[in-house]
Order: structure tokens, then sequence, then C-alpha cells
């Protein structure tokens, strides 16, 4: 870009042309560590910058939270860092708040819509056109829906992108290789000459594999990605130098 940064921008695991991941997670620690193996992909300069939206302002909290992350500054949009919510009994203006919780509820029915069984994953055709419908009347999204459908429509794609949401809700525990990413001591990290990532000491890693494969740009320099990804900056001077 012309401020000299390299925008590494990824669709994330499930949306096309990502591949579904094998292992079916999508746990906030297999999203930072999807981050992380991108990082290693464009190669760290040491003053990388993470920007996260919605889906990717989880993973961007949570790296940014690693006391040895290899991103000098997270950018966290869209979704407000976890220890932001508190008890209803400990947040200022609670009652206020409690007066406003039912409309919200209905504003975020399709989240708890998405944690029930097999119905949720026969919903592709009418859920995403209701939503564009409930938050902007008026608005004629049939663009958008071509592009929302490109990227989830297949059925494996769509269960994906419900899996989002039901490991958000249910938030279960995360599977062995991707747990040292809440680790918070610095000595869970690997040193700065090993693989970056949450399992770089599990044997997965150990020979060289992933379970969700990137589509690779042709120009180095850029990767498009959707309105959900993570992305990483990378400052082209230091690339450039590094080259």
């Amino acid at each position: 870009m012309d401020a000299g940064w390299r925008v590494v921008a990824p669709f994330m695991r499930g949306y096309a042309p990502t591949s579904v991941p094998s292992d079916g997670n999508y746990h906030v620690g297999a999203l930072m560590d999807d981050a992380l193996r991108v990082l290693d992909a464009a190669g760290p300069t040491g003053r990388d910058v993470f920007i996260g939206h919605d889906w990717g302002a989880l993973a961007a909290a949570g790296l940014a939270a690693m006391p040895d992350s290899p991103f000098t500054k997270a950018v966290i949009m869209s979704v407000p860092i976890s220890a932001a919510f508190r008890p209803l009994g400990r947040v200022p203006q609670s009652g206020r708040l409690a007066t406003k919780l039912p409309r919200q509820l209905l504003h975020s029915w399709y989240m708890i819509y998405f944690q029930l069984p097999w119905l949720p994953d026969r919903s592709t055709s009418w859920v995403v056109p209701k939503l564009w419908r409930d938050w902007s009347p008026g608005y004629r999204a049939d663009e958008d829906l071509r592009h929302v459908d490109a990227a989830i429509g297949e059925p494996q794609r769509w269960h994906a992108a419900l899996g989002y949401y039901r490991a958000a809700i249910r938030n279960s525990r995360p599977p062995a290789q991707y747990a040292g990413c809440y680790r918070t001591k610095a000595s869970s990290r690997s040193s700065k000459t090993a693989d970056t990532s949450c399992s770089s000491i599990s044997p997965m890693l150990s020979r060289g594999t992933s379970s969700t494969s990137w589509d690779r740009p042709r120009n180095p320099n850029f990767v498009l990605g959707s309105g959900s990804s993570g992305l990483s900056a990378v400052p082209a001077s230091e690339r450039q130098r590094r080259e």
C-alpha cells in the first residue's frame, strides 16, 4: 500500500476459497493459530499489526492478550474483548442495561437459533437474506448476497459458518493442538527461530502439515479477504529488506 504496509487478508477457515478444516474446529484458539500460521507464511517482521473484525476480532483479542505475541499492535473491531463482558450485577447502570436486553435478544435470535441441531443446517436460503432485511431496511443486498453465497453457500461451508457460533456460545474446551494459545506465561511460546503457532511442539506441526490450506495469491504483496477475516499488516519496507 502507499503508506508502506503489506496487507495480508485471508478468508477464514471454512469460507471459500479457504478450505473447510479437516478438524472441524472453529474455537477461538483455532482462529488464533490460523493467524499465526498466516504470519509465518507472510514472513514476520517484528513490527506486524493484527487487525481483526467480527470473528477475526476474537482472534485479535486473544493474540493481544499473549505476553509474547508476535504482533506489536492489535486493532479489534465490531466485537468487544471478552473481558468487557461482566455479570449483570457488576455492570454500571445495570438496571438501564436490563431494559435493553429483551430488544437485543430479538436482534440476536439467530445466535440462539444456530445452536439447534440439524434445522439451522437446512436454513441457508432464508437466514442470511432475512438478516440483511432486518439490519439494513430498504437496502437491496442482491450483490452482497451473491458474495455471501459464493463464500458459504455450499452445505459444508454453511455448516462451517454455523460452527463459529456454536464454538463461541458453547465455550467448550479447546483441542490440545490449540491449547497453547490460552497459556499466559511467556515460556509457553516457542523461540523466535521456531515455528510460530499455538502448537509448535505438536506432532502435527513437526510434520509441517496444517488442517487448513490457504488460497495463495499470484501477487505476493496482497491477499484479498472477506469481511469477517482477520488482517495481518506487514511493513513493506521490512519485507523488501528481507528479500
